[in-house]
């Protein structure tokens, strides 16, 4: 299976490929790289953080934001089977899931 993950936080990337072992990852830390990979990849399994650039309750207006991603997802029609929103960010994983409507909202506390 093949996984993108949208994430800033390395510790949080650590455990990711922990768990996701025999998978092939995908990762990008911000917007701009991660559009680049879902431009030329196929990939199953999308999971979004909202917060970037090591900060957090970030608006989701702003350019780097997994919101923004996602909205550039719709737009472009990028295909998944599923998109998981991890973001610890209540405001920010409900803006993405009114952009990509099947999304599932399970904060990293909860993904493992």
């Amino acid at each position: 299976m093949n996984i993108f993950i949208l994430e800033d936080d390395e510790n949080r990337m650590k455990k990711f490929r922990g768990k996701l072992i025999g998978h092939v990852i995908f990762h990008a830390d911000n917007v701009k790289d991660a559009k680049a990979i879902l431009s030329k990849e196929k990939v199953d399994v999308i999971f979004l953080d909202h917060d970037l650039d090591n900060r957090i309750y970030v608006d989701s207006n702003e350019l780097n934001t997994g919101y923004q991603l996602a909205k550039w997802i719709f737009e472009n029609n990028i295909k998944y089977d599923r998109v998981i929103v991890h973001s610890l960010n209540e405001y920010g994983r409900e803006n993405i899931k009114s952009i990509l409507k099947d999304a599932e909202l399970i904060p990293f506390t909860l993904l493992f």
